[in-house]
This record gives structure tokens, sequence and C-alpha cells, in this order.
């Protein structure tokens, strides 16, 4: 089978999931890679086992629009592909280009992962109803990557029988030395949004300040701080970095955390999740959406109520006070995604969907 797979965006976590997933793919298949030459995570290709081809895309809102309008560089992509014969499309993530290379290139099947079936509070359902609608529409199979986020993407319209669960794979980087830590550190990573719940994790830092004077807690993330800044004015020891983090410094921010901190009120799944178990990182975070199919409490890691700041608080606090306990859910949560997550068992789940497009 040849699946020619297009990732056209530029940065994030869609680069490393691409990739582990193409090293996956091609183990049992004929695979093909097209990527955004603007790619931030480009330089972890090379030498990859396939051929890899990077074509210019766009970089902002603007250029994506004209880039619709005028559509030559999409039209000299759909030529590449055409000339190269897949049998089956697969997009790893939502981009602008996705349903208009569907359609010039049918009755080819394509298959795409939909990563949040259903649009966060808070956030525009632009991104659902303008880009990522049409290429559903059009797409043979769409994966999910939990099973209870499932019943959103039949409530948009798709069939049950077009729909594959897959979970998301660990996300690994080099590790980096050991570092010495004078007092534990909490972290928060990730774009910050209304859903994301860092108002719940400030009122909990708040709470453990009062019994922890050296516990310190590093916000890393683009978004809007303007919500959080009366809890921020009168709290202690927050480093922030309020902006987009480049990708070798993944490393060094998630080495120097004592746990991580996922205080969403809403959520489908999470990276950052996978980014902590390639770490090794303890987990404390809440219960809702897909995260507890990512996390069993009290086994590798810690769930607790959405909203709840005493329960987050108690959570944490929990780790902080056994390091032992922590350490062992860190690795038992690694442990978890190698196994029961591997990107074997996730490439089997792609492969088999790609079947079902051809029978």
């Amino acid at each position: 089978m040849k699946i020619a797979l297009i990732y056209l965006g530029r940065r994030g976590s869609g680069g490393p999931f691409s990739l582990e997933l193409g090293r996956a793919l091609a183990q049992r298949a004929d695979l093909s890679v097209t990527l955004s030459a603007g790619l931030e995570s480009l330089p972890a290709w090379a030498g990859s086992p396939f051929p890899v081809q990077t074509v210019p895309t766009f970089d902002g809102p603007l250029a994506a629009a004209g880039s619709l309008l005028f559509p030559a560089s999409i039209q000299a992509l759909v030529r590449q592909l055409r000339a190269w014969g897949p049998d089956v499309l697969l997009f790893p993530m939502a981009h602008p280009w996705n349903a208009a290379l569907q359609k010039a290139l049918a009755p080819i099947p394509s298959v795409i992962f939909v990563h949040d079936p259903r649009p966060h509070p808070g956030l525009a359902g632009w991104l659902h109803s303008r880009v990522e609608n049409p290429s559903l529409a059009a797409a043979a199979q769409a994966i999910v990557l939990s099973q209870a986020l499932a019943p959103e993407l039949e409530r948009r319209g798709v069939p049950g029988e077009r729909i594959t669960v897959a979970p998301h794979g660990l996300l690994t980087y080099p590790r980096p030395p050991a570092a010495s830590q004078e007092a534990p550190s909490l972290l928060f990573f990730g774009r910050i949004a209304p859903y994301k719940g860092l108002e719940v994790l400030l009122a909990a830092f708040e709470q453990l300040s009062a019994r922890r004077p050296g516990l310190r807690l590093r916000i890393v993330g683009e978004g809007s701080l303007a919500p959080y800044r009366r809890q921020l004015a009168r709290l202690k020891n927050i480093d922030i970095h309020n902006g987009w983090l480049e990708e070798e410094k993944i490393p060094a921010v998630f080495g120097q955390a004592s746990l991580l901190v996922l205080p969403y009120t809403s959520a489908s799944q999470s990276g950052v999740l996978a980014l902590a178990a390639g770490f090794s990182l303890p987990v404390v975070a809440t219960h809702t959406g897909g995260l507890p199919e990512q996390i069993r409490s009290g086994e590798t890691g810690l769930l607790v109520t959405p909203g709840s700041v005493n329960e987050l608080a108690a959570a944490i606090d929990s780790l902080l006070a056994d390091p032992a306990l922590a350490a062992r859910l860190g690795a038992a949560l690694r442990s978890d995604f190698e196994q029961q997550r591997s990107w074997k068992s996730i490439a089997d789940k792609v492969l088999h969907a790609c079947q079902h497009c051809l029978a």
C-alpha cells in the first residue's frame, strides 16, 4: 500500500507526532511524506527511512487566505502527489490546504486525524466550520485519539463505521542532564486559553505556597494572561514565558520541573501529557474528556475533579510530600505509553483504517 502522509503545519507537537507515526508506518507500508518547508522540527526528519519532500506554505492568516484564493502552490503539490500515485492520503493534523488537496486528488481516499472533535470552550469555531468540516466531509475515514470523543464526531455527521480510535503516542526528546533543584517546581505548559483552567492552578498554588514557601510555578505558553493579572499580582515564585517555546528548549523546561499540572476544565486528550510521559514526569490532571484514557489515577498519575481548587492542591501536595511515589507514577506513565500506546499499535490502527478505505 502506498501512503502519502501530508503534514503542512509549522510549529507545535504536530511535527513530532507525524514523525513518530511515519516511522512506524514505514515498517508496514510504502510511505512518502510531504512537509511544510517552514516546519520548526524539520531537522529531526533528516535520515528518515522514507522519502521526504518539502513545500513552501504560508506564514500567517493573510498569506493562508491568499494561498487558497490563488492556489498555485496547492496545484503544484497536487501534481507532485499525483505523479507518485498514492493509494491513500493521510493527514495527521488539520490544515487549511487539506480539503483542497482532498478535492483535487479525488478519487484517492483520504484518512484524517481529528484531534479536537469538539471545539474547546472560549475558542472560535471557525477552524471547524471553515477548515476541518470540509476535510472531514471528504475523508473516507476519521481517526480520533480517545474513545470518549468518538460520539462527538458522530454528532458532527460522521457515521460510526467511518471512525477509528487510536491513542496519542509517546513524544520523546533528548533528555537533558539532571538538574539540581533547590526547590520543587510545578509546570503549566501549552497554549493559554480559558478551558486550560489556569485560574484554578493559580488558586491552588496560592494555597500550597502558604504551606510550602519555596514552591515555584513555571508558566510556559502563548496566550493572553490578562484574565489572571489580579491572581498573578499577589503571588510570588512564578516564572512566566508568555510566548512560543522553541523545540530545542523543551527538554530543559521539562527536565527542571518536579511535576506537570493539567488543570483543564475541558479536554480532548493532551499532547503535553504525552510529552511529560517521554520525560517520566509525574502528572496531576483533571478527570475530563479523554484524559482518563491517558492516565489511570493512582497508577500512572493523579486525576482530580475539574475546577476543584482544593482537590488540585491536595493532589499536588501529596506528590510533593512523597517524591518516591511521584517518581513511580512518572515511570509508570512512560511505561504505560510504551506498552499500551506504542506507535506500532497506533500504526496498525491507521493501516486498518486505510485498508477499510480501499475495501
